[in-house]
């Protein structure tokens, strides 16, 4: 069962601000049993549920009320030391076949954006917990077909399980769970160590590092150590409209990294069709090699029959801008230039705009 919809959504007390929290993917709930995956995860019975409910750090026990494995309890995230943030209910969903976050793909996104839709008038707030390999495509992704929204979510995972005693998991969840409830931040967001970043302009910076996300050329949403600081003003809030989700993608998009001595043949089958969209990563500001003739010509060829071509630059930071000969002609042919764009949004934004 991939969808979403709890029989029950009444918090224990009624000025308690309420988060579902979505598990999708990753390990941050893998316990190690045999009931498990080849990828270490679990099928069934997921035992995140369990762990939060009898957890005092993840669950009041003030609050503590009857749970069945049909009907999951509300549990109460513990008090903060801020007098301002309101006590946060949450209820958590499993779905029922977790998966390795590499075998993500674009009908998973449509599943996640429909189950925010179905129970975005029942929550005040929403986290998805996600493996980390694909979390920045999938914060991009979702930033673009969530349309009109007006209530927090924030993507967390973590890179030990929450089982572990040496985990991120339970300091990445509580305060993703806290901030989705406290904050109404109107966008896809990714907490990770201490920071809430901005989804679309994140990347994955580190393979095992509890700081593993980062957004180089935008600062944080918010930083938290003693207090939570704000750093980009996130709480200016849009004219409330109805969450509206665009589910169809066009996957007809490749990537292609330019470097040195790249074979024509990579890069034909980057530029012809069935393929409506390329994202070209290139050398610093936007540049190509101007004696590759071949290359320019399947860039044009391109263009002409209405594809899209966009630019983004290798570089961690920076933004590319034609001011290059090689880049004005880029731009003469048409090919657009992102700026500052990471490759992550670029491609799944292509894949936004030609559906």
């Amino acid at each position: 069962n991939m969808s979403c919809k709890p029989e029950e959504v009444k918090p224990p007390r009624d000025d308690m601000k309420k988060v579902l929290v979505l598990y999708f993917s990753g390990c941050i709930g893998y316990s190690n049993d045999a009931n498990q995956t080849a990828e270490c995860l679990p099928l069934t019975n997921c035992k995140l549920y369990e762990y939060c409910r009898t957890d005092p750090t993840m669950n009041d026990i003030n609050f503590l009320s009857p749970s069945t494995a049909s009907t999951p309890a509300f549990c109460v995230l513990p008090a903060d030391h801020d007098s301002k943030m309101d006590r946060v209910a949450y209820l958590i969903h499993a779905y029922d076949r977790l998966m390795d976050s590499c075998n993500v793909c674009t009908a998973h996104w449509k599943i996640i954006a429909k189950d925010i839709q179905t129970n975005y008038e029942d929550f005040d707030g929403f986290v998805l917990l996600h493996g980390n390999d694909t979390m920045a495509y999938t914060a991009s992704a979702l930033s673009f077909m969530l349309e009109n929204l007006s209530k927090c979510l924030v993507i967390t995972g973590s890179i030990n399980p929450i089982f572990d005693i040496r985990s991120d998991a339970r300091t990445n969840m509580k305060t993703a769970i806290l901030v989705a409830g406290n904050y109404q931040i109107p966008e896809v967001t990714i907490f990770f160590r201490d920071r809430l970043l901005r989804g679309n302009r994140c990347i994955k910076r580190g393979v095992d590092s509890f700081f593993a996300f980062d957004s180089l050329n935008v600062p944080p949403l918010l930083k938290m150590g003693y207090h939570i600081k704000e750093t980009d003003n996130p709480t200016k809030l849009p004219k409330r409209c109805k969450l509206k989700i665009h589910a169809k993608l066009n996957s007809n998009v490749s990537f292609i990294r330019i470097y040195p001595g790249l074979p024509i043949q990579v890069i034909k089958a980057c530029f012809e069709p069935p393929m409506d969209g390329v994202v070209m990563q290139t050398y610093g500001l936007g540049n190509v090699p101007s004696d590759r003739s071949d290359l320019i010509k399947l860039i044009s060829e391109a263009i002409e029959r209405e594809a899209i071509v966009v630019n983004c630059t290798q570089c961690p930071t920076g933004a590319v801008t034609p001011v290059s000969e090689t880049g004005r002609f880029l731009e003469e042919l048409g090919v657009i230039f992102l700026s500052d764009m990471t490759a992550e949004a670029a491609i799944t934004k292509l894949m936004y705009v030609l559906s």
